[in-house]
């Protein structure tokens, strides 16, 4: 079951998301060690491999998918850990199919831990997989059983599936809803579509995230007024800190 199933939006704290986690000193293991459940990499298939970048200028041949996130994961989960659930959200830059091909095989050291939707059903365990960017949601589809999932839009009708074993998490721009940026009182017509978009993912069973929201305080906690079920951020030490204090 994913956190959307679980929530009560006046008394729960959102997960964190560790966004552009791949640019920490230590990428993966810091997010896990501050209690992160949602880390992303962005990927570029290159030589048959995924790499870990933002553009094609940072390709490093020693920053891959598998050195970066995968066997360290494995260590970590077979190390004994694991009781937390972990979402590794992987932001496809380009060749969307190409990419889920290599992501597939890529992931197979984490096959014990990963969630995983098949004709029995739906299987949570310690690690959801979803892709992000170029998305090949078809191809996604097709695939059984399926340990790769599709993170939805809310602006693209036939990529926000209503099926949540498909597409569990609805992420969209900040700036495609909402013109309010933390200054001043949240105009009550904003609050009133973020409420709104949270309780449509809840209806579907779906989580929901924000990018290019503006990372301060203010907006946070109306995040975390709204039930929204993850915060994404750069600023790491300060997010953990806003929730790890109670809302008064």
């Amino acid at each position: 079951m994913f956190l959307a199933a679980l929530l009560v939006a006046s008394s729960f704290t959102p997960g964190m998301h560790a966004h552009n986690d791949y640019y920490n000193a230590r990428p993966l293991h810091d997010a896990l060690e501050r209690g992160f459940g949602s880390i992303e990499a962005d990927v570029f298939p290159v030589d048959g491999t995924l790499w870990v970048a933002h553009d094609t200028k940072e390709l490093k041949p020693d920053r891959t998918l598998k050195s970066l996130y995968i066997e360290p994961l494995r260590r970590w989960l077979a190390s004994g850990h694991g009781g937390r659930p972990i979402q590794l959200m992987i932001d496809i830059k380009q060749q969307g199919d190409l990419a889920v091909d290599l992501l597939e095989r890529e992931i197979e050291p984490l096959r014990p831990w990963l969630s995983e939707f098949s004709a029995d059903g739906f299987r949570r365990r310690a690690v959801t997989v979803i892709i992000s960017g170029d998305r090949p949601v078809e191809k996604v589809r097709a695939i059984n059983p399926r340990r790769i999932f599709v993170d939805g839009r809310f602006h693209q009708g036939n990529t926000t599936p209503g099926d949540w074993t498909l597409a569990p998490m609805v992420s969209d721009a900040w700036g495609s809803h909402f013109r309010w940026n933390g200054t001043g009182p949240m105009p009550e017509a904003e609050r009133a579509k973020l409420r709104a978009l949270v309780q449509a993912c809840n209806n579907r069973r779906q989580t929901l995230r924000f990018w290019g929201n503006p990372s301060n305080l203010e907006v946070w906690r109306e995040l975390r007024r709204a039930g929204v079920h993850w915060i994404g951020t750069d600023q790491r030490p300060t997010l953990v800190e806003f929730l790890a204090t109670p809302e008064r």
